[in-house]
């Protein structure tokens, strides 16, 4: 097993702090798995109750009930067989994980890994998450970045590039923490959203996973500390 993980192995987290500057919250313990057929259905009434704004900086284009049955289909088809296609077959391959509660089937975040890049060689990933309404500002959508770049490099692809919406702040903030290089590209549209301004990111992934990581043990040892600070309580005069 690669230090990174398998691509189907299911990640535990025993719970997900809120996001520095934003409003409290409890730890919330989640599952970062690879999407199966009982995903679906409730991925599609999680993209269908997204705000028009959340949708927007997900993935522009307008998908209807039908067409989101075909995407999520395919690509729970897809990640299934993305180690065997992913060389020959770059653009048709990719990955998706859920994040859910322990317990309650329903998503409440997703994010996806597509290739591009010549067949067998020159493969770079493609991701993008979102997170359900309610359940943001608690560090889901960094547990996500961190599994898909887990699950990308247990393929094969040590980098990424892809273009953010420049009004999209919050996966900005979350990107630029973690290094690489970023780019206002007037040039370089969206294909689904040519009207928007874009920010070109690039970066590597070992090197991204490693700092995602040293940022959950370093989250970890403040936790550890706060309740061994409760359980002691201040110190008698």
């Amino acid at each position: 097993m690669s230090a990174v993980g398998e691509l189907g192995e299911a990640d535990r987290s025993g719970g997900v702090p809120a996001v520095a500057g934003s409003s409290p919250h409890p730890a919330l313990p989640i599952e970062l798995r690879l999407s199966s057929v009982r995903d679906i259905r409730p991925l599609v009434e999680m993209y269908m109750e997204l705000s028009p704004e959340a949708r927007r900086f997900y993935h522009p284009f307008p998908f209807d009930r039908s067409h989101l049955w075909v995407i999520y289909g395919y690509m729970v088809l897809a990640s299934r067989l993305a180690r065997a296609t992913v060389r020959m077959f770059p653009h048709w391959s990719v990955v998706l994980i859920v994040a859910v509660v322990p317990g309650q089937p329903r998503p409440i975040g997703y994010g996806t890994i597509r290739f591009v890049g010549d067949r067998g060689s020159n493969l770079r990933a493609k991701m993008g998450f979102t997170v359900a309404e309610g359940y943001r500002g608690r560090g889901i959508g960094t547990a996500l970045l961190k599994r898909m770049i887990a699950a990308t490099l247990a393929v094969g692809v040590t980098r990424a590039v892809g273009t953010i919406l420049r009004a999209n702040t919050a996966s900005l903030t979350v990107a630029k923490k973690f290094g690489g290089t970023y780019q206002e590209r007037p040039d370089t549209p969206d294909r689904f959203a040519p009207g928007e301004a874009n920010v070109v990111a690039e970066a590597d992934l070992t090197q991204y996973y490693h700092l995602l990581d040293e940022r959950d043990r370093e989250a970890a040892a403040r936790r550890a500390a706060r309740r061994e600070g409760r359980r002691t309580g201040p110190t008698a005069r």
